[in-house]
């Protein structure tokens, strides 16, 4: 048996857990509907890809922070990887510096977003064709 001095041991590495909604520190309230649109406006001019993922956020807002709730982890990633665009939209739709929190939170149930559009569809074709791909979304050119 060998004695082992405690200088010898070596410490795990810390890891950061993922923030889920239930380590919210801060109580928020939802964000008014109105406000929420203009958030994704502002980011869909500049970056599309990062508007549909917020798409499918549950936002909440209180005390300078604005968290995002989602169902998946690569939905938070995505947050995370683009925050700077969301915190520049986020503060100027509500006049002040925000701070975005990207959370996790499993039990949201897959509804649809309360922005999702409804196409108005011309023919039966084009209908079989959104059900195809699962859906569609209105284009204005």
């Amino acid at each position: 048996i060998e004695t082992v001095k405690d200088d010898q041991i070596k410490q795990a590495p810390t890891v950061e857990a993922k923030p889920t909604a239930s380590t919210r520190k801060h109580k928020l309230s939802s964000l008014d509907t109105k406000s929420w649109q203009k958030i994704l406006d502002l980011v869909k001019v500049k970056k599309s890809s990062l508007y549909s993922v917020l798409r499918m956020a549950q936002p909440e807002y209180g005390d300078g922070i604005l968290a995002l709730s989602f169902k998946f982890d690569f939905h938070q990633k995505q947050i995370a990887n683009s925050k700077n665009v969301v915190v520049e939209a986020a503060s100027e739709v509500i006049g002040e510096t925000v701070k975005v929190e990207a959370l996790v939170d499993k039990t949201i149930k897959n509804e649809k977003s309360s922005t999702e559009v409804e196409p108005t569809l011309a023919t039966a074709e084009a209908k079989s064709v959104l059900d195809a791909f699962g859906g569609g979304e209105v284009v204005n050119i």
